[in-house]
């Protein structure tokens, strides 16, 4: 039974693989992911002008933040520099956007 369990709970190298490059590839600066920070912030504004929860709530599904979050962690963990620098890049400039598209909107 433990054996049984043990097997179903262990990951493949192959997808270890394929769940490192994911996050090293979504921890890059890339123009799409500006694009979505900047539609979810305008979105989260028009939110926030309009007392929506239901707005803010659709913002936070189109960011997708969560990538060089998880980058930045990984970077970390295996102390990997190039790694962190292209996810906190990838952090700060979206955080920069969105605080000036936010301002400009408000």
């Amino acid at each position: 039974m433990i054996h049984n369990l043990k097997a179903r709970l262990s990951v493949s190298e192959q997808r270890k693989q394929v769940v490192l490059t994911d996050i090293v590839e979504g921890s890059s600066p890339k123009p799409l992911y500006y694009i979505l920070e900047g539609l979810s912030a305008v979105i989260a504004s028009f939110g926030l002008l309009v007392n929506s929860s239901t707005l803010i709530i659709g913002a936070m599904l189109v960011s997708p933040l969560m990538t060089p979050i998880l980058g930045t962690a990984l970077a970390l963990a295996r102390g990997d520099l190039r790694l962190l620098r292209d996810a906190l890049m990838a952090e700060f400039g979206a955080i920069a956007l969105v605080v000036f598209l936010s301002f400009v909107l408000g």
